[in-house]
């Protein structure tokens, strides 16, 4: 494996040093891997056309696959998407958390992040996404530290293995494993599970139980 640069850091306690030279190589449209609560994700400059084709050559994936941005809050999921009743009820349920909220957007944005106008949206209880997203003016992508088609990696080395120096900086927080992101599409009357994750499907659907079409 070529040299990569590879740096620890802790999940509760983020070295304000490193966010910054991670947001840094962020502004200037690399790349970086930096984990999540759940998993390990590869992240770039959102609104960068630039940024954005080199994470999906990286990956190898295909543009019909959009990736999802990481907000800082509410306020934001609003700036960025139409928050309707059923998409507020999911939002105070489970956000700040491992879902993924799905939203008709707003704006223009490319085409890598928004599809048949849609956009998700992912408000990350993660300490260190927090504080990346407070060093940071742009949105960041939200996709996972894999390349496209393969299963998720649980530790830096398989990921730097994987992606070498296409990546310009990896925050290592030991082996990751938690159970993905669920994504939940509320832009109808009754929310789609694009993919059951950390909060089941069963939890979603009890939450808004109440406002479901009789």
């Amino acid at each position: 494996m070529a040299q990569v640069c590879i740096e620890k850091i802790s999940p509760d306690s983020p070295d304000i040093v490193l966010l910054r030279e991670a947001a840094r190589i962020l502004s200037s449209g690399g790349l970086v891997v930096a984990p999540t609560e759940t998993r390990y994700g590869l992240l770039a400059r959102g609104e960068s056309k630039e940024a954005l084709a080199w994470l999906f050559e990286a990956k190898g994936r295909p543009e019909a696959m959009p990736t999802s941005l990481f907000v800082r809050n509410r306020s934001e999921i609003e700036r960025f998407g139409e928050v309707t009743r059923l998409a507020s009820r999911v939002i105070e349920s489970f956000l700040p958390g491992p879902l993924t909220l799905v939203i008709r957007a707003k704006g223009v944005w490319e085409p890598q992040i928004v599809v048949n106008e849609r956009i998700g949206l992912r408000w990350s209880s993660s300490s260190i996404i927090a504080g990346l997203l407070n060093e940071t003016e742009f949105p960041i992508t939200a996709t996972s530290a894999n390349i496209s088609g393969r299963a998720d990696a649980e530790s830096i080395t398989e990921i730097a293995s994987a992606f070498g120096e296409k990546v310009n900086l990896y925050l290592d927080a030991g082996p990751l494993n938690g159970i993905t992101s669920t994504v939940v599409d509320c832009t109808g009357e009754v929310p789609a599970i694009l993919r059951e994750g950390a909060i089941s499907s069963e939890r979603l659907l009890t939450s808004v139980k109440d406002m479901l079409p009789k």
